[in-house]
């Protein structure tokens, strides 16, 4: 049991953190770092960053996932570059 609210409140996110996938962009309007919804995989979440790479203002910066799992840049850029075609 955690002994203190702040600790609880770290393990609560920590557990939420290491459940799905996310993505992590900056909205440029309100110049804040934002969070994606959960997604339940790595495919899910590519396609929920090129969704949200597609509006103005949006800037993809991780996709995260369970266990502290992240998608190399390079890895989404060329996902997204394969999307185009």
């Amino acid at each position: 049991m955690a002994d203190t609210v702040d600790e609880a409140i770290d393990a609560a996110g920590e557990k939420d953190r290491n459940m799905g996938w996310h993505v992590r962009y900056m909205d440029l309007d309100l110049n804040h770092e934002m969070l994606s919804r959960e997604c339940a995989t790595e495919e899910q979440a590519l396609e929920e960053a090129w969704r949200l790479a597609q509006q103005k203002g949006k800037e993809i910066t991780a996709i995260e996932g369970p266990d502290e799992e992240t998608v190399p840049m390079e890895e989404v850029q060329a996902w997204f570059d394969k999307r185009r075609r």
